[in-house]
């Protein structure tokens, strides 16, 4: 119960076969749970290993691969944010 989130994101390891791993093999998981039962609005999956992220919008029931814009970002509608990965160094 309670408020559905705009966006949930989800940090993979690098180790193989358990729940946060590149390789879980669960037929009904996290991502029957956001998209079937609660119905989260975007879905997002960081690999720290590739520094790449992936994200699904909810549409029709079911979660569609969104594209970047040109500036290798995405927009989570409703928090008026955009999620990108940034590379560089911090001082």
């Amino acid at each position: 119960e309670g408020t559905v989130p705009f966006v949930v994101m989800e940090f993979l390891s690098a180790t193989y076969g358990d729940e946060y791993s590149v390789e879980h093999t669960e037929e009904i998981g996290k991502w029957f749970f956001y998209e079937q039962v609660i119905a989260v609005p975007r879905y997002v999956i960081f690999r720290p290993h590739t520094g790449r992220i992936e994200v699904y919008a909810l549409e029709s029931e079911r979660y569609d691969n969104q594209n970047p814009d040109e500036n290798e970002r995405y927009l989570i509608p409703g928090l008026d944010l955009f999620l990108g990965v940034w590379l560089g160094t911090r001082e």
